[in-house]
């Protein structure tokens, strides 16, 4: 008779591989700037596939941005998915994996000494400038009636920052194509070109944002002119990065606004600062021999105490040992007359 067979359930219980996540455990896995702008792609496309926001409330205009003050344009003009399904999810997926790449690594406790939820302020200072260099640049070409989905260009200008730090690490491209991360964002951009994936003018506004970004950094003139004129330092224009950091204003702003400290707190010591009442204390728990006698002879205890005698029980009055035997003598007399004979 066969024995049973090896049936997995889709919902079953039993032999649950724990690697796998729950979507909750996956949304909480994500780093929280991230984890509000894929949120707020997700929702702002059902709602507008839905109709019950326009999409023309999400666009960017100038004029409805600034003279009507409605700022939010600013940041949901930059996660607008595409109308189609598979250029969508690559969006998507474009703002997950290299956003939460960036705000773990590039931008993550690494290269801070803050806790909590100041940890993402430097992140959030590079979005910003980001988007605001985008914007002022869609605004010079197109003028201020001009209605943009700037969503291409964000994730042109995260895609670059990404391969500056992932440079010689081999990526599939559409998981298809192997091929170096330093030349992902041209094939982004010649993508966008030829097939028209993403406008190609706002794609190359936001490569062009990411190259500022590196420049102001590193204060060179860019990776692309250290390949261009041959330097001797190949990290030229990469390395070393930090030098354009979070101003105090915004540090100070973004901790009212997240209620946190605006301060870098110093790392905790285990060897500092610690209560004296919490100092451990150690006593004396050899043998002990009192000056002029022999070793005092300890009985053999039985178990895991065997061989350990304290001091205590040395210095007790039922210890045995042996009493002073010889002879005294008062400094500066002369021997008895019992010792004379």
């Amino acid at each position: 008779m066969a024995g049973p067979r090896n049936v997995r359930t889709l919902h079953g219980n039993g032999d649950r591989n724990n690697d796998v996540m729950g979507p909750k455990e996956f949304w909480l896995s994500i780093p929280p700037i991230t984890r509000t702008l894929f949120t707020l792609a997700i929702v702002m496309t059902i709602v507008g596939r839905l109709n019950l926001v326009s999409p023309w409330n999400f666009i960017y205009v100038w004029n409805w941005t600034f003279k009507k003050a409605q700022v939010w344009r600013l940041l949901t003009s930059c996660l607008i998915l595409s109308s189609r399904a598979m250029p969508a999810l690559m969006e998507l997926y474009s703002i997950y994996d290299r956003s939460s790449q960036l705000e773990r690594g590039h931008f993550g406790p690494g290269l801070s000494n803050r806790r909590g939820p100041m940890v993402t302020v430097d992140y959030a200072y590079y979005l910003c400038f980001c988007i605001l260099t985008i914007i002022t640049a869609a605004t010079i070409l197109y003028g201020s009636d001009y209605p943009v989905v700037l969503t291409s260009g964000l994730i042109s200008c995260i895609t670059y920052t990404w391969s500056i730090d992932n440079a010689n690490v081999q990526i599939m491209f559409y998981g298809l194509i192997p091929v170096w991360g330093k030349y992902f964002p041209l094939i982004q951009l010649f993508i966008s070109f030829v097939f028209n994936e993403g406008d190609f003018v706002i794609s190359l506004i936001g490569f062009t944002t990411g190259y500022l970004y590196a420049c102001l950094d590193t204060r060179t003139l860019g990776p692309i002119w250290g390949m261009i004129s041959r330097k001797a330092d190949t990290n030229y224009g990469i390395l070393p990065n930090g030098k354009f950091p979070t101003p105090w204003w915004f540090t100070s702003l973004y901790a009212r606004i997240m209620g946190a400290r605006s301060g870098p707190t110093t790392p905790s010591n285990n060897f500092v600062n610690v209560p004296p009442a919490q100092s451990e204390t150690r006593t004396f728990s050899g043998r002990g021999q009192r000056l002029g006698t022999a070793p005092a002879t300890l009985s053999r205890t039985s178990g895991a105490d065997s061989g350990r005698t304290s001091g205590s029980q040395l210095r007790s009055g039922s210890s045995n040992l042996n009493q002073f035997q010889g002879r005294g003598q008062r400094v500066g007399q002369t021997n008895s007359a019992s010792d004379s004979q």
